[in-house]
């Protein structure tokens, strides 16, 4: 009875964890992150809801906050789709980026139809600093934008 019960046990523990045991696991990004440039300070907080990450991303300029993005990480079969909504672009829709390659501290997503940017890429630099770049095409041009977050919690 025991054995059956541990084996329960763990099948339960380790059926339930985010993702592939060789992958990205987005547990990593639960919590608070900040980023700050010359102007206005950016902010992230991650929460999980049963099996969604779920991520809001903000800035704060002088005293105002001002919600920027609305974000999900949903699992679909074996791999996670990054989903985005930011109110005043893409005509108030949500986009959707699949996920294109990760790793135990990178996961890497693209949309090659999405005007700006094509590719998000989240990287573990370590557990309290993330990178977060933003590239692809914009208007012809090669654009990159990397976003250095310190954990605040």
């Amino acid at each position: 009875m025991n054995k059956v019960f541990v084996f329960l046990s763990a099948s339960f523990l380790f059926g339930c964890t985010p993702g592939p045991s060789t992958g990205f696991n987005p547990e990593k990004l639960l919590g608070n992150w900040k980023h700050t440039d010359n102007k206005q300070i950016f902010y992230e907080n991650w929460v999980r809801t049963n099996s969604v990450f779920k991520g809001t991303g903000y800035v704060v300029d002088k005293r105002d906050t001002i919600m920027i993005e609305h974000m999900q990480l949903l699992r679909v079969a074996d791999s996670w789709n990054f989903k985005v909504h930011v109110s005043n672009q893409n005509n108030a829709e949500s986009v959707v980026f699949e996920q294109a390659s990760s790793d135990h501290n990178q996961i890497i997503f693209s949309n090659e139809n999405h005007d700006y940017p094509q590719f998000i890429n989240y990287e573990l630099v370590s557990e309290d600093e993330l990178d977060v770049q933003i590239s692809g095409d914009q208007n012809g041009v090669a654009r990159k934008q990397i976003f250095h977050f310190t954990r605040v919690d």
